[in-house]
């Protein structure tokens, strides 16, 4: 199970909480203000609420930008980019986040070649590298995210500002702990966060202090330290509900939850699951909806409770398709896989372990092809700097030469470069070309390997799934059999004993008296039942509690009939198994269709089966 980790992307400057009263006040001054003041209301506004409405503070953020953009204004534009990332990453869009700090970064690093001084750009810069690499991070890029974060923390001497300078490091820190913990490096882990975790109290910064202490929660899940793990996590609740912070909370109410399913504890685990949930359907927060209803669908599964189960699944699927989160998705199709295995439905867990493979084998590709596209870009990039470097020697050398000699010395010796430079882009071309080569063979092969063990796997799944059900079925319908032949066999020798009843010979009516009443006795005995019942429950495990989980009302008589038309069995059928005429069992239908708010014409047998 994936974790909700809480990871720290930082915004730019300015403090982090604010009360609703000044959101107002800052809204009614943004229709009298213009210039720069118009735009910094506009980002002051989205970074109220970054963290507790982000459509509001997505809203502000495009106005900011589009604002930035139509006063060609680059440090403004960059500082919108960033925002709009931010808010993206929170809200689990990855790929657009990614983009837009790409292109902030690349921003700032052109203003700071022409402002190579400026403290402020250096600090926008370095908190581009901490965001990226969160974003890498949640990609799977773990080596480059890990770059990002040591480029940052590399760069810190260069901020005089105390109070800016621990800030950005603490959260670097954060982040490069957060890395570790995927990298199951939880020594290293433990020990960069408790140094962010003592400077964050040394400083009495809540946002971090609260931040330091989830990701240390989460090492000491992963180490099996639990109570360690909630006391790590009630302390950044207290502080979390202090500064208004609703994302992190939904982490710590999940992250608590986690801990509760590993302790076996399910029902204190779905409390907190039920109150990330509420928070995350507050925030319209897609990755935390659908993250925190496969946890929970995951319990009900465990216990049995597959109709709700379903349900939160099919939300989960739903909501998680529309992240475009491949890992989420992934997730989520393997929690369906595993409730129609526990259901007996294999089927339907077939279609979902497909589903799965097919996501998996689509990230595997995504990760191949982005490498070949990284050798490609690299050699076009190379290509592109070769060929403007001869062509500045080329004009360098038309303006300095004076004479003929000259020019054609340098000629000669340009030509040369050229020639020689030429030569080793082809090498080097030609050795790129058989690496992307041998990429592809190797993706084919893996492909192949890959196919043949999931035919396999489904090929045994199969054949055991079948030889079990029909086993079961072959046992069931054994025992139907005998029933039915038991009670025609009885029913024979009572209306031959009726038969002999009207003859006036006394003995035969005693005799008749006394045989017909151990019949009659032996006709409706319960352990005809309890043993049918007994094999019905081996091949259809859940029926009896989903049937009475969703209509209570039932008596044992109409479940043991609900029980027949799960089989099949007609209504002449069922009046043999029954004792009674088919009579009786037309009008039992035409209650229990009433009971259950189905139309006249449903298809009872049909209905049972779903159950």
């Amino acid at each position: 199970m994936k974790n909700w980790v809480i990871l720290a992307l930082i915004l730019i400057s300015s403090v982090y909480v604010y009360g609703d009263h000044f959101s107002d006040s800052l809204e009614m001054t943004l229709t009298k203000s213009s210039g720069e003041q118009k735009f910094n209301t506009l980002i002051q506004l989205s970074r109220i609420h970054s963290r507790s409405d982000f459509k509001k503070s997505k809203d502000f953020a495009e106005l900011a930008y589009a604002f930035a953009l139509e006063s060609e204004n680059r440090e403004w534009t960059a500082s919108a980019r960033n925002c709009l990332a931010i808010i993206h990453y929170n809200m689990g869009e990855n790929t657009i986040a990614f983009g837009y700090i790409r292109e902030f970064i690349a921003q700032m690093k052109e203003l700071l070649e022409e402002n190579p001084d400026s403290e402020p750009y250096m600090i926008r810069l370095l908190t581009g590298y901490n965001n990226i690499g969160n974003v890498l991070k949640d990609l799977g890029e773990y080596d480059k995210a890990m770059e990002a974060f040591l480029t940052g923390l590399r760069y810190m001497d260069s901020i005089p500002d105390p109070k800016k300078k621990y800030s950005l490091y603490i959260n670097l820190m954060n982040n490069l702990g957060t890395v570790y913990i995927e990298l199951g490096e939880h020594g290293k882990a433990n020990d960069i966060l408790h140094k962010a975790l003592a400077l964050s109290r040394e400083r009495e910064q809540n946002l971090e202090i609260s931040i330091t202490l989830n990701n240390l929660g989460l090492v000491a899940i992963e180490s099996g330290d639990y109570e360690r793990a909630l006391g790590y996590y009630h302390e950044a609740v207290e502080i979390g509900k202090t500064i208004n912070d609703s994302v992190a909370l939904g982490g710590y109410f999940n992250n608590i939850g986690l801990i509760y399913e590993k302790q076996d504890q399910p029902e204190k685990a779905l409390g907190y699951y039920q109150q990330s949930l509420a928070i995350s359907r507050n925030l319209a927060y897609k990755w935390g909806i659908a993250n925190t209803l496969g946890n929970i669908a995951k319990i009900e599964t465990a216990m049995k409770r597959y109709i709700p189960a379903e349900e939160h699944l099919e939300e989960a699927e739903v909501i998680a398709k529309s992240t475009g989160i491949k890992d989420l998705i992934k997730k989520i199709h393997s929690y369906r896989f595993d409730h129609y295995l526990s259901r007996q439905m294999p089927s339907e867990a077939l279609k979902y372990h497909l589903l799965y493979s097919q996501v998996k084998d689509s990230l595997f590709n995504e990760e191949r092809s982005r490498q070949i596209a990284e050798m490609e870009t690299r050699y076009e990039t190379e290509k592109k700097e070769k060929e403007n470097e001869l062509l500045k020697k080329d004009i360098k050398i038309q303006k300095t030469t004076g004479n003929l000699l000259i020019m054609g010395s340098s000629g000669l010796l340009a030509l040369t470069i050229l020639l020689f430079q030429l030569f080793r882009w082809r090498t080097r071309s030609l050795i790129k070309e058989k690496k992307i080569r041998k990429l592809e063979a190797d993706k084919q092969e893996i492909e192949k390997s890959r196919l043949e063990e999931q035919i396999f796997a489904e090929q045994q799944i199969n054949r055991l799934q079948k030889e079990k059900l029909e086993q079961q079925n072959r046992e069931l319908s054994a025992n139907v059999i005998h029933i039915m032949n038991k009670n025609n066999v009885l029913k024979d020798i009572l209306n031959q004993m009726e038969a002999l009843k009207n003859s006036p010979d006394t003995d035969k009516n005693r005799c008749f008296s006394k045989v017909s009443g151990l019949i009659s006795g032996n006709l409706n005995l319960d352990g005809d039942w309890d043993q049918f019942k007994r094999h019905f429950i081996e091949v259809h495990p859940s029926f009896f509690d989903n049937l009475q989980y969703q209509y209570p009302q039932l008596t044992a008589h109409e479940m043991r009939m609900c029980s027949y038309m799960r089989i099949n069995l007609n209504t002449k059928e069922i009046a043999q198994m029954l004792n009674v005429s088919p009579d009786a069992v037309i009008k039992s239908r035409y209650r229990l269709r009433k009971k259950m708010e189905l139309e006249p014409e449903a298809d009872l047998t049909e209905f049972m089966s779903r159950f």
